[in-house]
């Protein structure tokens, strides 16, 4: 059952058992299933078990979910600005993160990702003022 074994991904990663993770959206995946959570999460796993260059593919057909969905919610554009960051498209991210950050001010999980990005970019400068806001 493709809908158990995304439910079993999904929690597996939700535990921080990467691996199991991996294994359960791997075969979701290639099921047919793969919608933008999935993959995203996938990618999520591989890039924790430090094989980004595994995840890149599934970072990408997320996305590319992503844009097709039309109509999306905050938490999806969120998403949306954590994928642009893994795959090397920082301007964008931090646009997107700059629009989130000004229509949710005080979402600090919207925050934390936010200055999380701007960390792993290397813009610190930036992060502590993202850190500071109130």
């Amino acid at each position: 059952d493709s809908q158990a074994l995304r439910q079993l991904g999904m929690l597996a990663y939700d535990r921080n058992r990467l691996r199991d993770a991996e294994h359960h959206l791997r075969r979701y995946v290639a099921a047919g299933g793969g919608d933008y959570e999935a993959n995203y999460f996938l990618g999520e796993a591989l890039t924790a078990d430090r094989r980004a260059g595994e995840a890149r593919p599934f970072y990408i057909k997320a996305l590319e979910q992503i844009r097709r969905l039309g109509t999306v919610s905050d938490a999806v554009l969120r998403t949306e600005a954590n994928l642009l960051n893994r795959l090397g498209r920082v301007d964008e991210s931090v646009a997107l993160f700059e629009k989130l950050q000004r229509k949710r001010p005080n979402d600090h999980g919207l925050r934390a990702d936010y200055a999380a990005a701007l960390i792993d970019n290397g813009r610190l400068d930036e992060a502590r003022h993202v850190l500071r806001m109130p």
